[in-house]
């Protein structure tokens, strides 16, 4: 079988998220900032002008529960504050002294980030950003469950003639 010996695609993905907030987690250390990776994409949001939840999780493309449960998270470690939308059913997320100073940090280490990427790009031949957001566009037109039954029928009707 073509699985037996392969990592599958949802392996490869987590191991390559590893390998990348490992080595940023690394390097926050070193510049002495108490900052975990998976605030970035809250951060980036809110520092663009994004202070809903429904807003960010527009904006960056993570489920409203990953930006709720990172929010918490940015909240706990002083990085956010809550408060309460025009609607009063929303709240609005704002940047503590704390996180404004982080978020100043950290625009310039994005830029070094973005140019670690590049590099990587570059040594493997490929333009990995451009693959991973064509993926992401095929499979929000066509989804993968819909593909997997595609496949699954296919090989019921070879099985099954």
């Amino acid at each position: 079988m073509a699985y037996d010996h392969q990592p599958g695609l949802g392996e490869l993905l987590r191991h390559l998220i590893d390998l990348v907030d490992g080595g940023t987690q690394s390097v926050y250390g070193k510049m002495g900032l108490d900052y975990r990776p998976r605030y970035t994409p809250l951060m980036r949001g809110i520092g663009r002008g994004q202070s809903t939840v429904t807003d960010i999780t527009a904006a960056v493309q993570i489920t409203q529960g990953a930006v709720s449960r990172t929010a918490k998270l940015m909240e706990a470690d002083g990085i956010i504050h809550r408060e309460t939308g025009e609607d009063s059913r929303s709240s609005v997320l704002r940047l503590t002294e704390k996180g404004l100073m982080l978020l100043d940090r950290l625009e310039r280490h994005w830029e070094d980030t973005f140019t670690a990427i590049e590099d990587l790009e570059t040594e493997i031949n490929h333009p990995l950003r451009d693959t991973l957001t064509s993926a992401i566009s095929a499979l929000e037109a066509d989804g993968f469950s819909q593909r997997l039954t595609r496949v699954m029928e296919r090989r019921h009707d070879r099985e099954n003639p």
